[in-house]
């Protein structure tokens, strides 16, 4: 059976409710004696009562409705009014008890959800006019708390209702006020239950939902334009007081905020019943009225009782209910935390309920101005309640003003809030007052919140986490930070907000707090948030720059202004010369020619934010500056103002000077311009000056806390202004107030704004620059980014690394992993290659693979592979090191190695100044033998490829055993070839399982790294890169050789230490490889090898082999570019200025590398130079055992070369040096053999023995030179021929020194050889007819030889084969001397003093081998010499015809032989027999001869 619908009549429900109503009121023992009504109203009109009881009224009026009810045709035809009107009387009548309120309140609520009262009926504006007001102002006489608490339950269920049906749209602006003032009220009454003003909040909240939500079914241009007419309408009407009672004052529409707060904290106007059920709050002993009204932006004017609105309640009403909501939050007085808090509950949900409050500028403005002044004032509350909820309702409203685009100095007074709060500045060096400075006295930014300091101002526990937790939620947005920027960085009346702010998070995220923060999560998670968004915008998820806004170039030029403000800011505050000057420089000052240069600088002044109000003050009052303080002053409004309101806005601007002449300066300057522009009742200046100087006075009587005496009063200041106007006394009024606006309100100096009174006056400055500050800037464009990420890159890499290693979370390391990629990917878009070298840095010290040791003087490093135990493990063998469990136990270290290497294989080419990291931990893996076996492979010369060594000695049987193969060499390759990471010495403790495994994990993480692969791609980079990279070896390889030689200098020799060999090699390896970029690495290498060549007696043998072998690879890869042979003779320079004993023991190696690069680069080897700088480093390797053979191999190939140009002027004298050095050699090994003969090996005894030869060859080669010298006098230098005056100095002369040094030298094969040859080269026709003349010859090339053989040192060279030299020198000077005797006698010269030298040479040699065959051989050569003589007439006895010169060297010549050898020259040219002649005449001629020679001399 289907089921039926029954539909209950509306006359049965409105008889019923009605039979309800009189059936509560007769159960009420008072009211039951009234039940007979026909009775009093009876009475009433016989004249015998004099009044109709309330109660009797009420029952007859129900008892009529129902007769109207029984008796109308159609009940919902009637007048709804009249129906409601018995009803309502029971809710406005006192004397009701609460039960007939309680069933009356019932019926109502029946009635109005019966087909009696719908939106179609006529009267239903009049009825919800009735029952509004019935239902705001509902009384009743209280009985018991339960009762009477559900009376006010209902009540409330009753106005929701209202609210939420069909006729909830019907309600005008008064009722729809009146009633929710009445719930608002009863959320207050302190002396209602909890549950009871719980449930009043709870319906407040579900209304103010109702309510709000109505804005989205709202024109916001219809709503605000009915508005402005409305409040026209008002403004024509307020000056008329209307008819009818005077309004409610919660319907009563007051004209201003202050109006409201007055009120609401006011007693009330109306009569109480009872206390419980009082229509106000008992609050700090004075009762509240919760009036909802309307400011004076948007006034409406109020309805007169009895004439309803026909239009439902509009944005009237919203604006009422904001404002209201406003003025219950004020601080004037503080309200206990219970209400605050409640207020604030209800305001968030307000600001919740309908994002479209923004759409409406007359609900913004309350919210802008006092909405965030209180809201602000609350979030520095000490009650922890207050301020959560404060800091939540902040949030939604900045979200609202983000929506409008409007808010914009609001939103950085929270963050600059919120940023003080969690972590205050530090006070200025030099500054006395903590809170004021220059930069804050007047800041840009007006932030009260940062210039009030309280005890505990900083945030801690929970605080701490809801300003976190408030910024946060502004900060999800991806276009927040850029927002910070345009709006407040970019703007030159904000702080650097967006600066503040990344200092701030990357602060906290890097102060070390306890890990598993909340508030440190938080910094985290905002910071990747920007991070992250930066990276979304450059990947293309960024929005295009609205053309509506300024240009982004505009804005970055704003930017630097206003840097250039503060710079000169600060100059001005330190002297304000020097900042006026800035500033001029900088057209912030007298831009415009026409406009005078005075008035130019005051409005500057007076707009400028960031002058120190002090120092303001003494520049205005300062003698000189007369103009610009006449022009500041003017720039102020004074009509219309009380002189002493017009004195506050001046004394605002800058404090007054100390000193009294120049506030007498600045006092008289603004009596003038107030005089002149105000109207009042002043008439002349001094009046006017001595009123401006009372005020101030009066302001300190007044509120001075150190003046202890009676205050002064309004008689007795009028008393002191008697007279003073002219000879006038001012009037009462102008003196009162006067009187009263200073003893209100304090004038306070700009550097005394503490507390309330600096919180009110930053208000005030916030709001009217609000007025002229553009609309919130609001994108999440990329134009910024570059600036942003360049002015921010550093503490936030600093911070994400910093999270990445202290973290915990696995899925925040994975974000910050990510932040990081983001991070490298912004720095290559932006071309920051610091930005990636930070990152590299930071992130290699997280490795903890960088080990800085520093062994002591005499020690070699510690981390040595050769010291580790070698673990094998599944066929691999590994070392088992410190390093290597330490790393294999560091978690974050091997994370941060492989997210290291990761950036760096993808961004190679990125990384510019950090190398050195990155080599460092190379370093510290190479001495762990962890390094992949492909990065330590290294050629050599002599032994192929090896692997870098990490010991430097080696063990004393392979010592032995190395001797015995004889040779340096032997011992070096030896070592070379020790296998990498192995060793014979006696090693560590075995390792345990733990150390193994965490050995590794570390190969493991090694492996993941894939370091062959940056090392790969390293040899891929060009230019700049490739540069960068070398750079970080440099100094990297410096730390061990340049540092350590620093630091060591007085220590002999440096330890071997293989992180040098390494570093060198990585280095040359580079070079070699990017061998196209030579050009570019050739400095880099070059400069490091020469430090090792330069103090090579510093460093180990083995690390100075290396550099010599790199230094020869590089110079194969330098003589391929033409532009750098100069280079390579530098190279060269260096390699032969290494030390004779450097060279000896790397003189094979140094030697096959160069004749390799002068066999495949002969043509590059030039001038003098070159050859002398080539030749040079050959000539110390002729003591080399090795090295030796294949040097004079070189230099023989050159001299007995077919090619002409082979021997040329420019290296003509070098090889003859070089071919003495090989002759030397030899006289060395011979002198060696003879002292060391006993104690030379086999092996060395042959190679002393292989110089001999090539000492003998080296004089057939020099003798060979001489072949050369036709053709170098034809090409000499410059290739022009040399002059003839100069052949024999030019190239005779050195080769005959040559072999005159020669016959010096101590092997007799050499000497011998040595002095034939120079006797053929003397003999020689070529050399006699270059010689200028022949004593040069003799003085030059064969005197100083005989000279020296004739030295006792010489002759203990050899003395067994000296004599023989000796004989063989005496007869190379004979025949030398005849040969160019018998010429100079043909010639006809004298050589009478040659002559004479000659026969003293001969007779030192004989007298010094007289126990020897040259004792016989000086007497034959001089036999033979005298005989030529005589035979070619040149030495003639006297006894012959002879001249006069004749006899004079007859007689020298036998008087110096008679020294040595008597009776010889006698002997072998004997005299005829002499005639017979008387014996004296002999005598006489014999005396007359032996005086010719005497007086020749």
């Amino acid at each position: 059976m289907p089921l039926s619908t029954v539909q209950i009549s509306s006359e049965h429900i409105l008889q019923g409710e009605i039979t309800s109503v009189i059936s509560a009121m007769r159960k009420n023992s008072r009211w039951a004696a009234y039940a007979r009504a026909q009775r009093f109203e009876r009475d009433y009109r016989s004249g015998r009562g004099y009044r109709i009881p309330h109660e009797v009224a009420l029952f007859t009026a129900f008892g009529l409705l129902k007769k109207e009810v029984k008796d109308a045709e159609g009940i919902l035809e009637m007048p709804l009014p009249k129906v409601l009107a018995p009803f309502l009387a029971v809710l406005e009548a006192s004397s009701c008890p609460s039960t007939i309120t309680l069933a009356t309140l019932t019926s109502l609520h029946n009635i109005l959800k019966s087909p009696l009262v719908r939106p179609d009926v006529a009267s239903l504006t009049q009825a919800l006019t009735a029952l509004s007001t019935a239902l705001a102002k509902c009384k009743f006489e209280p009985s018991d708390s339960t009762t009477d608490e559900l009376v006010m339950l209902k009540q409330l269920d009753l106005i929701y209702e209202v609210f939420s049906s069909d006729i909830g749209t019907r309600l005008g602006n008064p009722e729809a006020c009146e009633l929710l003032e009445c719930v608002l009220s009863m959320c207050y009454r302190t002396k209602y239950s909890e549950m009871l003003r719980r449930s009043a909040e709870y319906t407040m909240h579900r209304l103010i939902r109702l309510v709000f939500v109505k804005l989205g079914t709202m024109d916001p241009d219809f709503e605000e334009s009915e508005l402005a007419r409305e409040e026209a309408e008002f403004k024509l009407a307020s000056g008329v007081a209307p008819a009818g009672p005077t309004p409610e004052p919660s319907i009563a529409l007051s004209g201003s905020m202050d109006d409201i707060s007055t009120l609401a904290h006011s007693e009330p106007t109306s009569e109480k019943v009872d206390d419980s059920s009082t229509d106000a709050t008992f609050v700090n002993g004075k009762d509240l009225v919760i009036p909802i009204g309307r400011t004076m932006d948007s006034p409406a004017p109020p309805t007169p009782t009895g004439a309803p609105t026909s239009s439902p309640y509009s944005l009237i009403t919203h604006q009422s209910l904001i404002v209201a909501l406003i003025s219950l939050l004020s601080p004037h007085p503080p309200s206990p935390p219970n209400r605050t808090l409640v207020t604030l509950s209800i305001f968030h949900t307000l600001l919740l309920s309908s994002p479209h409050i923004s759409s409406f500028p007359s609900l913004l403005a309350p919210l802008l101005d006092n909405g965030c002044r209180n809201l602000f004032w609350l979030i520095r509350s000490d009650h922890p309640g207050v301020q959560t909820l404060a800091l939540k309702t902040v949030s939604a409203l900045l979200e609202i003003f983000h929506g409008a685009q409007t808010g914009a100095y609001q939103r950085e007074l929270f963050l600059t809030h919120c940023l003080d709060r969690l972590q205050p500045p530090p006070p200025q060096p030099g500054q006395g007052n903590p809170v004021h400075s220059p930069e804050t006295s007047r800041s840009s930014s007006p932030a009260p919140a940062a210039q009030v300091r309280p005890p505990g101002w900083l945030a801690k526990g929970d605080t701490r986490l809801l300003l976190l937790s408030a910024m946060a939620q502004l900060a999800s947005s991806p276009s927040y930070f850029v927002e910070v920027f345009v709006n407040c960085d970019c703007d030159s009346g904000s702080e650097d907000m967006f600066e503040k702010l990344i200092a701030f998070l990357c602060g906290e995220i890097g102060r070390g707090e306890v890990e598993g923060s909340e508030g440190r999560e938080m910094c985290t998670d905002i910071l990747l948030g920007y991070v992250a968004g930066m990276f979304g915008r450059s990947d293309g998820e960024d929005e295009p720059w609205p053309s509506t806004y300024p240009e982004p170039t505009d804005l970055l030029e704003a930017q630097s202004r206003k840097r250039q403000l503060r710079a000169g800011s600060m100059l001005f505050n330190q002297k304000p010369r020097l900042g006026l000057a800035f500033f001029e420089e900088n057209g912030f000052i007298y831009t415009d020619p026409a406009e005078p240069r005075a008035m130019s600088l005051a409005k500057f002044l007076k707009s400028c934010q960031r002058l120190d109000k002090r120092v303001l003050g003494e520049f205005l009052g300062a003698p000189g500056n007369e103009q610009i303080l006449e022009a500041f002053l003017g720039l102020f409004e004074y009509d219309g103002k009380v002189i002493s309101e017009a004195l506050r806005d001046i004394l605002e601007t800058f404090r007054l000077p100390g000193e009294s002449q120049p506030i007498s300066r600045i006092t008289e300057a603004f009596a003038k311009q107030y005089r002149s522009t105000g109207k009042s009742e002043i008439k002349s200046d001094d009046a006017a000056f001595v009123v401006s100087y009372s005020v101030i006075m009066l302001n300190t009587d007044l509120h001075n806390p150190q003046n202890s005496k009676k205050r002064m009063t309004l008689e007795e200041y009028g008393r002191n202004l008697r007279g003073v106007n002219d000879g006038e006394n001012f009037s009462s009024e102008f003196v009162s107030n006067i009187y009263e606006s200073i003893k209100k309100n304090e004038i306070v100096m700009p550097e005394e704004h503490v507390g309330q009174v600096g919180f009110d006056y930053a208000w005030r400055e916030l709001i009217i620059r609000s007025k002229t500050r553009g609309p919130l800037m609001t994108t999440n464009s990329s134009a910024f980014d570059e600036h942003l990420f360049s002015v921010s890159w550093k503490p936030v890499v600093g911070a994400v690394i910093h999270a990445f290693i202290t973290v915990e979370d696995d899925n925040l390391v994975q974000r910050l992993i990510s932040s990081l990629r983001q991070l490298t990917s912004l720095a290559q878009k932006f071309n920051k290659p610091e930005v990636f070298d930070y990152i590299v840095s930071l992130l290699a010290d997280a490795t903890g693979l960088i080990k800085y040791d520093d062994p002591r003087e005499g020690e070699e490093p510690k981390s040595t592979g050769g010291n580790y135990p070698l673990v094998q493990v599944d066929d691999i063998k590994v070392t088992v090191s410190p390093i290597s469990v330490t790393f294999g136990r560091n978690f974050k270290g091997q994370l941060a190695a492989v997210v290291l290497f990761s950036l760096l294989s993808s961004h190679v080419d990125l990384l510019r100044e950090d190398w050195l990291q990155v080599f460092e931990i190379l370093k510290t893996l190479f001495l762990s033998s962890l390094l992949p076996r492909a990065m330590l492979e290294i050629e050599d010369f002599l032994s192929g490829d090896y692997v870098i060594p990490l010991k430097g000695s080696s063990p004393p049987a392979e010592e032995e055993h190395r001797s015995n193969e004889g040779g340096l060499l032997s011992t070096l390759s030896s070592y070379l070839l020790t296998p990498y990471g192995s060793s014979s010495e006696t090693m560590t403790s075995q390792p345990t399982q733990e150390d193994v495994e965490n050995t590794m994990s570390a190969v493991d993480t090694l492996e993941t790294c894939n370091m062959e692969k940056v090392y790969a791609s390293i040899m891929t980079l060009s230019g700049e890169p490739l540069l960068a990279v070398l750079r970080g070896l440099r100094v990297a390889a410096d730390h061990t050789t340049v540092e350590k030689l620093k630091s060591r200098r007085h220590q002999a020799q440096l330890p071997y230490d293989p992180t040098s060999s390494f570093f060198l090699e990585v280095m040359v390896s580079i070079a070699l490889k990017t061998r196209e970029q030579i050009s570019e690495t050739w400095e880099i290498v070059f400069e490091y090898i020469s430090v090792i060549l330069s103090h090579s007696d510093k460093f180990s043998v083995l690390l100075v082999e290396r550099t010599v072998v790199d230094l020869l690879k590089l110079c194969q890869v330098v003589a391929e570019e033409p532009k750098l042979h100069d280079q390579l003779y530098v190279a060269f320079d260096l390699l032969g200025s290494l030390t004779p004993t450097v060279k000896v023991a790397v003189g094979e190696q140094l030697m096959v590398g160069l004749d390799k690069v002068i066999r495949d680069h002969r043509s590059v080897i030039r001038s003098q130079t070159e050859w002398r700088v080539v030749l040079s480093i050959l000539r110390p390797l002729v003591i080399h055992a090795d090295a030796a053979k294949v040097a004079f191999e070189c230099v023989e190939s050159i001299i007995t070369s077919e090619d002409e140009d082979a021997v040329t002027i420019d290296n003509y004298g070098v090889l003859l040096v070089t071919l003495q050095d090989f002759t030397n050699a030899a006289g060395q090994a011979v002198a060696g053999r003879q002292q060391h003969m006993r104690r030379l090996s086999v092996a060395e005894g042959a190679a002393l023995d292989a110089a001999v030869p090539r000492g003998t060859r080296a004089i057939e080669l020099l003798f060979d030179m001489k072949k050369f010298v036709p053709r170098l006098v034809r090409h000499g230098p410059g290739d022009q021929p040399i002059p003839e005056s100069e052949v024999w100095e030019t190239l005779w002369l050195p080769l005959l020194i040559a072999l005159q040094n020669q016959a010096l030298n101590t092997s007799r094969d050499v000497r011998h050889s040595a002095v034939g040859h120079l006797q053929r080269l003397l003999l020689l026709p070529q050399m006699s007819d270059s010689l200028p003349d022949t004593g040069t010859l003799f003085e030059k090339a064969v005197f100083p030889l005989m000279k020296e053989l004739l030295k006792p040192q010489v002759y203990l060279r050899d003395p067994h084969g000296m004599s023989e030299t000796r004989m063989r020198a005496s007869g190379l000077l004979c025949k030398t001397f005849l040969h160019y005797g018998m010429k100079m006698h043909e010639e006809g010269q004298v050589f009478t003093q040659l002559w004479v030298e000659v026969l003293d040479y001969l007779d030192k040699f004989m007298n010094s081998g007289k126990h020897d065959q040259l004792y016989e051989a000086v007497p034959e050569s001089l036999k033979n010499v005298v005989l030529v003589l005589h035979a070619a007439g040149v030495l003639v006895p006297p006894w012959e015809q002879q001249n006069a010169h004749a006899q004079q060297l007859w007689d020298t010549t036998q008087q110096r032989m008679d020294r040595f050898l008597p009776s010889f020259l006698d002997e072998l040219i004997p005299a005829p027999p002499p005639p017979a002649q008387p014996s004296h005449h002999p005598i006489e001629h014999e005396h007359v001869a032996h005086a010719t020679p005497a007086a020749n001399a």
